[in-house]
C-alpha cells in the first residue's frame, strides 16, 4: 500500500523567502518589514520548549507551513530519522476511510518506526470522525514512545482539533509574521485561499475588507451588507493576512493586492448579501456586472468621503475595468492596456434570448452565440449524457455521484434559482449544516471545473447570494424542451400541424424514464413519475387528435404507447379500448377491458369505473 511515505524529507514550498529571517511584516504599513519577535527561529524555539506533545502547524496553503516543519526537522533531527508522510495522497485518504491506515501505521510504529525520531503528517485533509479518532490515538502512542509528531493542516480541514486538546499549535498569523512577503507571493496565497472550501461568508467578508482597505466591520454594515458576527473567528484563522480585532471589529488589509485578485474579489462582492435584496423580483434584479459596478462605486464614494482618495481611485479603476468585459459577463477578463475606459451608465449586460425568438431545439448546433461559450446540453431521459457543443463531456468529476446529482437537480429546476440550503438538504440529508456546507462547496467547485473544461471558471453556473442555477442563456436540456413542447401540445397552442410536429418531437425526446439505471433520491423519483405522467397525457391526447383527423392507425399506436408507458392508469385502458373499437379491433378492445379489470382487481382491489364499464357494454352491444 503506497501512502506517500518517504524517509528523506522533501521541501515542497520552494517559494519561501528568508525562512531564517528575523523580521516581521506589518500588514498595516504597506508590507514594510520591521523588527520582529516572531521569526522562524523563534517559532522553532517555541516548539523545542513544548517537547513531549504533538505539534500542529494549522495555517492556509502557501504560507510556509511545510518549510517550517522542514527547518525544524533539519535543526532537531537527522534526516534519516524523519518519517515524512504525504497525508494529502489518494492512498493515505483511501486507507484512512477503509480503516486499514492505522493497522499499517501501527505495524510501522511497532517495527521500523522505532528508529525514527520525528514523524511529519504533511497536508492532512479532513477525515471522518472514526479515522480521525484512530489517527489521534496513534499519534499519542508515538509521543509515549518518545517520537515527535508534526501535523500540517489548514483551519478548515483540521480534523484532529477535537482529539488533540493538549497539542502545541502554530497558526497562520505567526507564520505570516515570520516571513517577508512580496505582492506576487501574497496574491498566490490569497488566490489559493479563495479557491478553498472555506465558509463562503468568511471569504465574502475578506473580499469586502480587502476592497475597503481599513476600517471597522460596522462601516460595511452601514453600506447595507449583512455581516454575521460568527464569520469573524473563521476569517481570522483562514486569512491571517488581514489584521482583525474580533472584539472591536477593526480590520486592516491595506497592504494586500487588489488588482491581482480582482476576479475573485468581484465575484465575491457580487455574492455579498445586502439588506432588502431578497425582496427583489427576478425581473427587477440587476445584472451581475451592473450590480458589481454599483457596489464598487459606492465603496469608492465612501472611501473618498473618508479622504482615502488613493484607495477610492483604485476601486474606480476596478469598476471601470468592468466596462471592458465581454458578453459572457462573469468571470471578468482583465482590462485592456491603454487609456482608462470612460465611465458610462450603459453597463454591458449578459446576452439573453429576445422576446419572441424561437427557442433552440435540444441538440441543435453547438454555439450558444456567435462569440459566446459553446452550448451546454444535458440529457436526462434514458441514460445521463452531457455535451459541450458537439463534444461529449467525460471526466473523473462526472463519475462522482454527488457532482452528477447536483447537476441533475439544477437541470430539473429548469434554469430557475434553487437555494443552496435546499440543495444541501437534497444531497446530504441528515448531515449537520457545517459538514453539508463544506461538501456543497467542494462539489460545486468540482462541477464548475467539469463544465468549464479545465479552462477558467464556467459561464454555465451562477451562484448569487446562495441562489444557484444553470444559466439558461448557455444551457439547454431535453427535459426543458420536453416541458415546453408538452405545454404547447396539451394547451392546444398553435395549428394542428404544429401540434402534430410537437408530439413526434416529444416521443423522440423521451428515450426512457429520466436517469434510467441511476440511483435516485426522493425528489428525483418524483420528477421521474411526473415526466412519465406528462408523456402519457400527451400520448392520450395525440391518440384523440389523430382519431379526429380520421387516422385510426396512428390513434391506436399512440394509445398503445401510453399503455406501454404506464399500464396503471384506468383512463389509458379506456382510450385504448375506444381507439381499438373505432379501428375495427373489437376483439383487442375486449381483451384490453379484461386486462384493465384484472389489473384493478389484483393491484387495487377495485372494479372498473362506470365510464369503463359503459364502454365495455357498448362493445358488447356492437358485437351483438
Amino acid at each position: 500500500m503506497n501512502m506517500g511515505t518517504t524517509q528523506v524529507v522533501r521541501e515542497t514550498d520552494r517559494d519561501q523567502q528568508a525562512v531564517r529571517d528575523t523580521r516581521q511584516v506589518s500588514l498595516g504599513q504597506s508590507l514594510r518589514p520591521v523588527p520582529a519577535s516572531f521569526a522562524s527561529t523563534r517559532l522553532i524555539e517555541l516548539m523545542r520548549a513544548s517537547h513531549g506533545t504533538s505539534f500542529c502547524i494549522c495555517a492556509p496553503h502557501k504560507t510556509g507551513r511545510t518549510s517550517l516543519a522542514l527547518e525544524y526537522a533539519q535543526r532537531q533531527h537527522r534526516l534519516d530519522e524523519v518519517l515524512w508522510i504525504d497525508a494529502s495522497s489518494e492512498g493515505f485518504r483511501e486507507a484512512a476511510n477503509a480503516g486499514t491506515l492505522l493497522d499499517h501505521l501501527e505495524r510501522q510504529r511497532a517495527g521500523e518506526v522505532s528508529r525514527f525520531s520525528l514523524v511529519v503528517l504533511d497536508d492532512l485533509s479532513a477525515l471522518e470522525d472514526r479515522p480521525s479518532a484512530r489517527l489521534s490515538d496513534w499519534i499519542d502512542r508515538l509521543i509515549e514512545d518518545g517520537v515527535e509528531v508534526i501535523v500540517i493542516t489548514t483551519p478548515y480541514e483540521d480534523c484532529l482539533n477535537d482529539y488533540q486538546s493538549d497539542r502545541f499549535t502554530i497558526e497562520g498569523a505567526q507564520l505570516v509574521a515570520s516571513q517577508r512577503w512580496s505582492r506576487e507571493r501574497m496574491a498566490v496565497a490569497l488566490e489559493r485561499l479563495f479557491c478553498s472550501p472555506v465558509p463562503r461568508e468568511s471569504l465574502i467578508l475578506a473580499a469586502l475588507m480587502i476592497l475597503m482597505g481599513r476600517g471597522i466591520v460596522d462601516n460595511l454594515r452601514e453600506l447595507g451588507y449583512l455581516i454575521p458576527s460568527a464569520s469573524y473567528a473563521m476569517l481570522k484563522r483562514c486569512c491571517p493576512f488581514i489584521e482583525l480585532d474580533e472584539g472591536t471589529g477593526r480590520f486592516d488589509a491595506t497592504g494586500l493586492p487588489v488588482m491581482e485578485l480582482r476576479q475573485h474579489l468581484l465575484s465575491l462582492l457580487n455574492e455579498a448579501v445586502q439588506a432588502g435584496e431578497e425582496a427583489e423580483s427576478p425581473q427587477e434584479e440587476a445584472s451581475e456586472i451592473e450590480r458589481c459596478f454599483e457596489r464598487l462605486t459606492r465603496l469608492a464614494t465612501c472611501l473618498f468621503e473618508r479622504a482615502e482618495r488613493e484607495r477610492s481611485q483604485l476601486l474606480l479603476e476596478l469598476a471601470g475595468s468592468l466596462l471592458t468585459c465581454d458578453d459572457a459577463g462573469f468571470p471578468l477578463t482583465e482590462a485592456g492596456s491603454g487609456a482608462s475606459p470612460v465611465f458610462s451608465p450603459s453597463i454591458i449586460l449578459k446576452p439573453s434570448r429576445v422576446k419572441g425568438e424561437p427557442s433552440r431545439a435540444f441538440g441543435s448546433p453547438s454555439a450558444a452565440s456567435a462569440d459566446g461559450p459553446a452550448l451546454l446540453s444535458v440529457r436526462l431521459f434514458g441514460d445521463f449524457e452531457l455535451f459541450r457543443g458537439s463534444a461529449r463531456i467525460e471526466g473523473k468529476h462526472l463519475h462522482r455521484s454527488k457532482v452528477r446529482a447536483l447537476l441533475v437537480h439544477l437541470t430539473l429546476n429548469q434554469g430557475c434559482g434553487i437555494s443552496r440550503d435546499t440543495l444541501m438538504e437534497k444531497l446530504w440529508p441528515g448531515k449537520d449544516f457545517l459538514h453539508a456546507r463544506d461538501n456543497f462547496h467542494a462539489t460545486w467547485s468540482r462541477l464548475n471545473r467539469l463544465l468549464a473544461g479545465e479552462v477558467g471558471p464556467s459561464p454555465y453556473l451562477t451562484n448569487n447570494r446562495g441562489l444557484c442555477r444553470l444559466e439558461p442563456s448557455y444551457v439547454k436540456s431535453d427535459v426543458w424542451e420536453f416541458e415546453q413542447l408538452s405545454r404547447t401540445f396539451l394547451f392546444e397552442q398553435g395549428s394542428i400541424e404544429a401540434r402534430v410536429e410537437a408530439v413526434y418531437r416529444l416521443e423522440q425526446l423521451y428515450r426512457g424514464d429520466i436517469l434510467s439505471g441511476c440511483g435516485l433520491d426522493a425528489s428525483m423519483q418524483v420528477a421521474q413519475q411526473r415526466y412519465r405522467s406528462i408523456l402519457v397525457d400527451v400520448m392520450l391526447e395525440a391518440s384523440k387528435l389523430f382519431s379526429q383527423q380520421g387516422n385510426e392507425t396512428n390513434a391506436v399506436w399512440f394509445a398503445r404507447r401510453a399503455y406501454d408507458t404506464d399500464p396503471s392508469r384506468e383512463d389509458v385502458y379506456r382510450v385504448l379500448m375506444d381507439m381499438q373499437n373505432k379501428a375495427g379491433q373489437r376483439t383487442n378492445a375486449l381483451r384490453t377491458y379484461f386486462d384493465c379489470k384484472r389489473f384493478l382487481s389484483e393491484e387495487l382491489g377495485i372494479m372498473p369505473s362506470h365510464k369503463t364499464t359503459a364502454l365495455y357494454q357498448e362493445l358488447i352491444l356492437d358485437r351483438r
